[in-house]
């Protein structure tokens, strides 16, 4: 009776562990059913495609810019984050100690939660001192990132697209270390 009873256990925990692979499938890939893939660093796609790139934001400091404006001035390392996240601070303090390294790169990092205002932002980077241009996100530019590579983008933090020459490459989620983030923009610099 007994085995029984640990075989009908274990045949559901079966089931269970498929619905669960299942699940994390679906949900894995993007609106248009396709895996989540990035834009490998040979991408020579011109920015001119990335219409995002000239949605204006305001900073916490209350400067209108985009990102744009700032691949004007060299290489940008753009992070969507948010405040709650222990991985995207850990980001954020590698991003700084890229940025302390100096060279012809801007960091801009845009918190993606609606709840959290510059105030918040302000607070948070202070108390770390995390370094770079900091914003609310506009929900404008949210959707023409999901819509570029893919709506997973906003879905796991942090994430992190480097733009050099006339490329936009998606690095990754998760942290991104400093020296993957300077191999990424070497070229350029």
């Amino acid at each position: 009776m007994r085995r029984l009873q640990r075989e009908k256990k274990l045949a559901s925990m079966g089931v269970f562990a498929t619905i669960l692979l299942l699940i994390f499938v679906i949900s894995s890939a993007s609106a248009d059913g396709k895996m989540f893939t990035s834009h490998p660093l040979s991408d020579s796609d011109t920015l001119q495609k990335y219409q995002w790139t000239d949605i204006t934001f305001t900073d916490i400091a209350g400067q209108k810019q985009s990102i744009a404006d700032a691949k004007a001035q060299g290489a940008v390392v753009l992070h969507l984050f948010t405040i709650w996240c222990p991985s995207c601070s850990r980001q954020l303090t590698e991003s700084t100690k890229l940025l302390k390294e100096g060279g012809e790169v801007t960091v801009i990092s845009l918190d993606i939660d609606p709840k959290e205002s510059e105030k918040d932002i302000q607070v948070h980077i202070t108390k770390n001192g995390f370094q770079g241009v900091f914003a609310v996100a506009p929900q404008e530019l949210i959707s023409a990132l999901s819509n570029e590579f893919g709506s997973e983008i906003t879905l796991r933090i942090p994430q992190t697209i480097v733009l050099t020459n006339d490329a936009a490459t998606y690095i990754g989620a998760g942290v991104i270390s400093k020296e993957r983030m300077r191999n990424a923009i070497s070229g350029y610099l």
